[in-house]
């Protein structure tokens, strides 16, 4: 019962401590000292003109691809997570199958919660490129 509580408290601080970063982080941006010493550079001319980034930016080469990422990890987990309550049906009390059924759901949701981490810090830093 403990191992369990530890493993869903460790999930709670995954999926829910990265989630302040990008709020604290948004208020400072690199670009404004270097533009405010040199405002011609073409860093600021950039972000002065509005270009879209094609690769980077809202509908980026590199944004599309981590979204197809995202939308095929979810289903996966849901998959996975499936997969893992059949086991438990039909386990029949069989305490392998049980705890074979139990890692399964576990390992999907510890999947799922390193997966929104990582997503958060790429979102994070293709917001910045």
């Amino acid at each position: 019962m403990k191992k369990i509580l530890a493993i869903t408290f460790v999930m709670a601080l995954m999926l829910f401590l990265p989630l302040l970063t990008p709020v604290v982080s948004a208020q400072f941006d690199p670009l404004d000292s270097i533009c405010e010493n040199d405002p011609g550079s073409a860093a600021c001319d950039s972000r002065v003109s509005g270009d879209e980034n094609p690769i980077v930016g809202p509908d980026g080469v590199l944004t599309n691809a981590v979204k197809i990422f995202s939308y095929v990890a979810g289903v996966a987990a849901v998959i996975m997570i499936i997969i893992g309550g059949l086991k438990f049906i039909t386990a029949n009390g069989d305490p392998n199958s049980i705890s074979s059924a139990r890692n399964t759901v576990i390992y999907a949701l510890i999947g799922v919660g390193v997966f929104a981490a990582a997503q958060l810090v790429v979102r994070f830093v293709i917001s910045k490129l």
